[in-house]
């Protein structure tokens, strides 16, 4: 929930006109890295712009500004704790969706071109530096909805030492600088109802250049004060009224002030009313207030600039190409007509399987059973790569992950750097004890938990690939030497063989027990050997042979399916938010559907595959390595079988 800061009201007096001044500091602060809103948000003390982080910025102006206020001026003022290099300055766009500081989230979307930017010669560390953005903050308070906040962008340089790198002041940073703050002016008439009399105006005072259209309100004008003599000759026209009627009045707007005399009932400065369309003719309306149309016989098609024709009017066979660019027309006929339809019209959508002749192949996701009128042609698509790498290592059982473009993988208490496309590992880095069960946040951490040092240990730490920062966190209740940790929403569970299973809370930084694997028929608790997300749920493979799932704050677990069939030793990797890959020992990849709980078999493993291996989405591809020194790659998108209609 966006909540109100305080906010700073000033009075100026500019000639007739008040102008009301308004500082509203920040609602909301956050900023983001690689496309995800920060995993420390509502804690920063400041906020990092540079070539990889973006600074979001609220103002709640719907719950500090009357609706349709119109504003004189607006401009943003941010504060720079510290400038490392100003580069090319910083740009400021407008946020086009939803977020929340609260929310470790994906990054919300802005606009691509920037409405304003700050000079880098105006950037210095400990600086206030400001920007007019007088439209967009009018816009947002016309149409309120569409006020999502700025995002603060660096100006891509020619070289990376040509982009900005600053930090802006945060709202929860009071001893690193000030909050970003938006100053507002607004423009209100002081001119009290009524205050406009006679006696205020003199004769011949108002001219149609001192009325703006639509000035004049019934509140602004004393009963009477409008007379004739105080109006010049056509002053007062149609667009200058804004509802002056009755005592307001006092024959104002007359005939004789116009200067259009109607000199009897059927002539107006000349022009006389007839039935007959001819040269200077008033046509009268009918009876039900239209033209007749018998008094225009020459009126077409061609006379019709805008508007819309009923249906009742268009009928017959069009010779001349028509063109139809809306996307909600439509075709309600056969189609017998369209002899020219071809595939090769078909720009989108997808075509029925009735309408498929006998024996054509096709790629489609399947479903347990197979769709009636299919059978398999064999197993295939997933177009593994085997990339031959150079690290002899062992390192396995943990995430590989993609940051800032670089690739790495994590295990056995090690975080090492890979080139996935040619297959070079870098050097080792010691983080954890061996056999350390590891999870990655999405973002920028590892956590490694336990291991074996001796015996089983109960630490835990979080790691930085990116800058190498290490950090101790508190120990587990218990000890764990082996099982498997997954990350999901601000949580780090760790789940050991040994069924024990515990929670740690990042924000709090405080580890709880979690719920015992116990499956009706399985007994329990069962120890989990191996974890993978799947939208908001946990997968689990179980020691007695079960895949298991549980969303957090759930009172048990559910078995999923029994994995006897897929062999002893399983690996799970979450592809999607309803989809999950099941690699077995025997060098099997299944594809599970979460919802419905079908599975298919969707491709087999390089035979140099083995069974301890570490496992990860990067660029769209499954990656795999093991304690042999390969690589294994397929896209996501190969899972896949192949399907013919009988």
């Amino acid at each position: 929930m966006k909540t109100s800061p305080l906010l700073l009201i000033s009075i100026l007096l500019v000639g007739r006109f008040t102008a009301l001044g308004v500082t509203l500091p920040a609602a909301e602060d956050s900023y983001g890295f690689r496309a995800k809103l920060s995993s420390v948000a509502n804690k920063a003390t400041t906020l990092p712009v540079d070539a990889t982080h973006r600074a979001f910025l609220y103002f709640d102006l719907a719950n500090e500004l009357p609706a349709n206020t119109t504003i004189r001026y607006a401009r943003l003022r941010i504060y720079l704790p510290k400038v490392t290099r100003a580069g090319e300055g910083i740009a400021v766009h407008q946020v086009t969706s939803t977020w929340d500081e609260s929310l470790a989230s994906s990054e919300p979307a802005f606009t691509t071109t920037p409405f304003a930017t700050f000079p880098s010669a105006r950037m210095g560390t400990k600086r206030f530096i400001s920007v007019d953005v007088t439209n967009v903050v009018q816009s947002w308070i016309t149409a309120p909805a569409t006020n999502e906040g700025f995002a603060i962008t660096a100006i891509p340089g020619a070289t990376a030492k040509l982009t900005a790198s600053v930090l802006l002041g945060a709202k929860e940073g009071a001893g690193s600088g000030y909050p970003a703050e938006l100053d507002i002016e607004i423009a209100t008439d002081p001119v009290a109802a009524g205050a406009i009399g006679s006696p205020q105006l003199a004769a011949g005072a108002v001219q149609s250049t001192n009325i703006a259209s639509g000035a004049v309100g019934v509140s602004a004008l004393a009963d009477g004060s409008v007379t004739t003599q105080k109006l010049a000759l056509g002053a007062v026209t149609d667009e200058k009224i804004a509802g002056i009627s009755g005592t307001k009045v006092s024959g104002a707007v007359a005939s004789a002030t116009a200067a259009n005399t109607a000199a009897d009932a059927n002539t107006v400065n000349g022009i006389s009313a007839s039935t007959i369309p001819t040269p200077n003719t008033l046509l009268p309306l009918n009876s039900s207030g239209k033209f007749p149309v018998s008094t225009l016989p020459d009126l077409n098609a061609s006379n019709l600039a805008s508007g819309t024709l009923p249906d009742a009017r268009l009928a017959g066979v069009y010779g001349s190409a028509l063109s139809f660019t809306n996307s909600s027309n439509s075709y309600a006929g056969d189609g017998s007509s369209l002899t020219n339809l071809n595939a090769t019209n078909l720009a989108s959508g997808v075509i029925p399987s009735e309408r498929l002749a006998a024996g054509t192949a096709q790629i489609i996701h399947v479903t347990n059973p197979l769709p009636a009128g299919y059978a398999e042609t064999g197993l295939g698509l997933a177009n593994w790569r085997v990339q031959p790498a150079s690290y002899t290592g062992s390192v396995f059982g943990g995430p590989i992950f993609s940051i800032g473009g670089r690739t790495f993988v994590a295990g056995a208490g090690r975080v090492i750097e890979i080139a996935i496309n040619t297959g070079e590992w870098g050097s080792s880095v010691t983080v954890s004890h061996d056999l350390a069960l590891t999870a990655y946040d999405g973002n920028e951490l590892v956590y490694m938990c336990g291991g074996n040092n001796g015996g089983a240990q109960p630490t835990a730490v979080s790691f930085n690939p990116l800058t190498g920062a290490k950090t101790i966190l508190p120990n587990m209740p218990g000890q764990i030497i082996g099982g498997s940790a997954v990350y999901l929403n601000g949580h780090v569970y760790v789940f050991g063989q040994n069924a024990i299973n515990y929670d740690f809370n990042v924000a709090l930084q405080q580890w709880s027990s979690f719920t015992a694997v116990v499956l009706p028929g399985e007994g329990g608790p069962i120890g989990a050997f191996n974890a993978s997300v799947v939208g908001l749920s946990i997968f689990a493979r179980t020691g007695s042979g079960a895949l298991a799932r549980i969303t957090p704050g759930d009172s048990g677990w559910v078995k999923v399916i029994k994995l006897d069939i897929l062999g002893d030793s399983v690996s799970l990797i979450g592809l999607s938010q309803t989809r999950l890959a099941i690699i077995s020992a025997h060098l099997e990849v299944h594809i599970l559907d979460t919802n419905s709980g079908n599975y298919t078999t969707s491709a087999m493993l390089p035979a140099n595959s083995d069974d301890e291996r570490s496992f990860g989405i990067v660029n769209g591809e499954i990656i795999l390595a093991g304690r042999v020194p390969h690589l294994h790659r397929a896209p996501i998108a190969s899972f896949r079988r192949v399907l013919v209609r009988e």
